[in-house]
């Protein structure tokens, strides 16, 4: 199972790295490092510019600049806090859920093949062995401490 599992892990990693850069014009394409810590932006839901420096073990300064170049490409949003005016959270916008989409065309693709080629009963089985491997998963919160 292990050496299964590893072999469909590493297939979806290098898809993952070959649209890593992808965007609809050479204006708003990303560099890995941009698509990285958008995928961080997302991943940790509404972050903080020190949340996703702290995660990607970066400088404050270099991440503050990344995002920077997100926010100006119309890939995220900074939201104020209405506790401390200092802190903003940031959240990715539609541009994003569209990148991703796009992003994500080869797995869907995949999925899609596989509910119609699966059994209902097969279908569900895998459900459950997915449930179970992202339950034991680390959370964002646990990820972060």
């Amino acid at each position: 199972m292990k050496k299964q599992f590893l072999k469909v892990y590493n297939r979806f990693k290098l898809d993952f790295y070959r649209t890593l850069n992808m965007g609809e014009n050479k204006e708003d394409s990303l560099t890995v490092s941009e698509s990285f810590c958008l995928e961080v932006i997302n991943g940790l839901k509404k972050p903080t510019v020190r949340d996703v420096a702290s995660f990607m073990k970066i400088s404050q300064p270099n991440a503050a600049y990344k995002i920077s170049n997100l926010e100006d490409k119309g890939y995220i949003t900074k939201t104020q806090s209405k506790e401390d005016k200092r802190v903003f959270y940031l959240n990715v916008t539609k541009k994003y859920d569209k990148f991703s989409q796009s992003k994500n065309k080869y797995l869907a693709d995949i999925l899609d093949t596989l509910e119609k080629t699966m059994s209902p009963e097969d279908i569900k089985k895998t459900e459950e062995v997915l449930k179970a491997v992202y339950d034991h998963l680390p959370t964002a919160d646990d990820l972060l401490k």
